[in-house]
């Protein structure tokens, strides 16, 4: 079985570590991100409630649904999230950055409202309108130690970029609280 890699950047000193997956076992769920080829998450690692998080990927769904997947990431590790459910999430925008602000709300909420964690999302977009599945599982106390719920995404750091060809970035800050 291949060894996942992740990486933590602190932002305060621009330093990037890799870790192995029982490394990455240690370290709080607050304080992470996820490398996985040409995907990358970032997570800030902060004493403030909240965490910048970001997706990258060839397309703007795709870059979404990294985005979200860093946003579960701050609850437990992804790799250890069962697809068991999908869950259909449609939502629209008067533009990309507040589309991915409404997303990440969207997909915060359905995990509070239904007791889940997601471990894979397929998004489309058609202008500024998004249709996704969010496959996960309900979550296990004992299986996924969560330490966080997510409130929601914020304006704060918002950004959607294709930064160039075939290479879209979608960020934003979301605020959490501490179980």
């Amino acid at each position: 079985m291949e060894d996942n890699r992740y990486v933590i950047n602190t932002y305060a000193d621009d330093e990037l570590w890799m870790l192995t997956s029982e490394e990455f076992k240690l370290c709080p769920a607050s304080a992470w991100g996820r490398y996985e080829g040409m995907d990358f998450k970032a997570m800030q690692v902060s004493e403030d409630p909240d965490l910048n998080i970001q997706g990258v990927g060839p397309t703007i769904g795709a870059a979404f649904a990294e985005a979200a997947l860093a946003m579960t990431a701050a609850v437990t590790d992804p790799a250890a999230i069962r697809h068991e459910e999908t869950i259909e999430i449609e939502c629209a925008a008067p533009s990309a950055e507040l589309l991915l602000v409404n997303w990440l709300n969207a997909v915060a909420s359905e995990m509070a409202a239904r007791g889940m964690v997601f471990g894979a999302f397929n998004v489309d977009t058609d202008g500024f309108e998004l249709r996704a599945t969010a496959i996960g599982e309900r979550v296990s106390k004992e299986r996924h130690i969560p330490n966080v719920e997510i409130k929601g995404a914020t304006l704060r750091g918002l950004a959607v970029a294709e930064d160039r060809p075939g290479e879209w970035r979608a960020q934003c800050t979301v605020e959490f609280a501490r179980l």
